[in-house]
Protein backbone atom coordinates (compact mmCIF):
# COMPACT_ATOMS: atom_id res chain seq x y z
CA UNK A 1 0.00 0.00 0.00
CA UNK A 2 1.23 3.20 -1.19
CA UNK A 3 0.57 6.53 0.80
CA UNK A 4 1.75 10.20 0.42
CA UNK A 5 3.40 12.13 2.99
CA UNK A 6 2.67 16.09 3.44
CA UNK A 7 5.83 17.16 5.54
CA UNK A 8 5.27 19.65 8.21
CA UNK A 9 5.67 23.75 7.48
CA UNK A 10 9.34 23.25 8.59
CA UNK A 11 10.62 21.69 5.77
CA UNK A 12 9.11 24.56 3.73
CA UNK A 13 11.11 27.41 2.49
CA UNK A 14 10.15 30.81 1.69
CA UNK A 15 13.62 31.94 -0.38
CA UNK A 16 14.22 35.62 -1.09
CA UNK A 17 15.14 35.19 -4.84
CA UNK A 18 17.28 38.86 -4.65
CA UNK A 19 20.13 36.15 -4.02
CA UNK A 20 21.58 33.43 -4.33
CA UNK A 21 19.61 31.06 -1.79
CA UNK A 22 19.33 27.49 -0.35
CA UNK A 23 15.76 26.03 0.51
CA UNK A 24 15.57 24.08 4.14
CA UNK A 25 17.06 20.61 4.07
CA UNK A 26 13.81 18.12 2.56
CA UNK A 27 14.68 14.07 4.79
CA UNK A 28 14.44 11.83 1.50
CA UNK A 29 14.96 8.44 3.93
CA UNK A 30 11.75 5.47 3.59
CA UNK A 31 10.88 7.74 0.55
CA UNK A 32 10.09 6.18 -3.01
CA UNK A 33 9.15 9.12 -4.76
CA UNK A 34 9.32 13.02 -3.72
CA UNK A 35 8.08 15.78 -5.51
CA UNK A 36 9.68 19.63 -5.32
CA UNK A 37 6.88 22.48 -6.15
CA UNK A 38 8.94 26.03 -6.16
CA UNK A 39 6.34 28.50 -6.87
CA UNK A 40 7.55 31.90 -7.12
CA UNK A 41 7.08 36.00 -7.48
CA UNK A 42 8.58 39.09 -8.43
CA UNK A 43 10.92 39.66 -11.79
CA UNK A 44 13.89 36.55 -10.74
CA UNK A 45 16.42 36.01 -13.15
CA UNK A 46 18.25 32.75 -12.07
CA UNK A 47 18.01 29.04 -12.15
CA UNK A 48 17.03 26.65 -9.86
CA UNK A 49 18.44 23.24 -9.33
CA UNK A 50 17.49 20.29 -6.54
CA UNK A 51 20.76 19.05 -4.98
CA UNK A 52 21.33 15.51 -2.58
CA UNK A 53 23.27 14.43 0.15
CA UNK A 54 23.90 11.26 2.11
CA UNK A 55 26.00 13.37 5.11
CA UNK A 56 24.83 17.04 5.03
CA UNK A 57 27.86 18.41 4.31
CA UNK A 58 28.61 17.10 1.03
CA UNK A 59 26.14 18.09 -2.05
CA UNK A 60 25.90 17.41 -5.34
CA UNK A 61 23.51 18.19 -8.06
CA UNK A 62 20.86 16.24 -9.13
CA UNK A 63 20.40 15.47 -13.13
CA UNK A 64 17.59 16.38 -13.27
CA UNK A 65 16.17 19.26 -15.11
CA UNK A 66 16.61 22.46 -14.24
CA UNK A 67 13.86 25.68 -14.54
CA UNK A 68 15.11 29.37 -15.72
CA UNK A 69 13.15 31.80 -13.52
CA UNK A 70 12.54 34.71 -16.48
CA UNK A 71 11.35 38.26 -15.13
CA UNK A 72 7.53 37.30 -13.67
CA UNK A 73 5.99 35.32 -11.11
CA UNK A 74 5.91 31.00 -11.91
CA UNK A 75 5.72 27.42 -10.70
CA UNK A 76 8.15 24.71 -10.89
CA UNK A 77 8.07 21.26 -9.67
CA UNK A 78 10.73 19.12 -10.07
CA UNK A 79 9.53 15.16 -9.98
CA UNK A 80 12.14 12.68 -8.45
CA UNK A 81 11.44 9.33 -8.70
CA UNK A 82 13.44 5.92 -6.84
CA UNK A 83 14.94 8.39 -4.05
CA UNK A 84 18.18 7.19 -2.81
CA UNK A 85 19.60 10.25 -1.28
CA UNK A 86 19.21 10.63 2.59
CA UNK A 87 18.65 14.54 2.26
CA UNK A 88 17.04 16.84 -0.90
CA UNK A 89 17.79 21.00 -1.36
CA UNK A 90 16.34 23.29 -3.84
CA UNK A 91 19.43 26.02 -5.24
CA UNK A 92 18.47 29.21 -6.64
CA UNK A 93 21.31 30.68 -8.78
CA UNK A 94 20.84 34.32 -8.41
CA UNK A 95 21.82 36.41 -11.77
CA UNK A 96 19.17 39.56 -11.89
CA UNK A 97 16.07 40.91 -10.12
CA UNK A 98 14.21 40.07 -7.12
CA UNK A 99 11.29 37.90 -5.92
CA UNK A 100 10.37 35.16 -3.34
CA UNK A 101 10.11 31.42 -3.57
CA UNK A 102 7.74 29.19 -1.83
CA UNK A 103 9.46 25.15 -1.62
CA UNK A 104 6.40 22.88 -1.01
CA UNK A 105 8.27 19.25 -0.68
CA UNK A 106 5.87 15.94 -0.82
CA UNK A 107 6.88 12.51 -0.46
CA UNK A 108 5.13 8.89 -1.33
CA UNK A 109 6.19 5.67 0.59
CA UNK A 110 5.51 2.16 -0.55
Amino acid sequence: MAFDILFSSNHDSIMDLSQSNISNIIPGRFLNTLDIQCVFTGTPTGTFSVETSDDKVNWDELNIDSKEAIGSGDTHSFHINVISAMFYRVVYNYVSGTGSCTVMPVGKVI
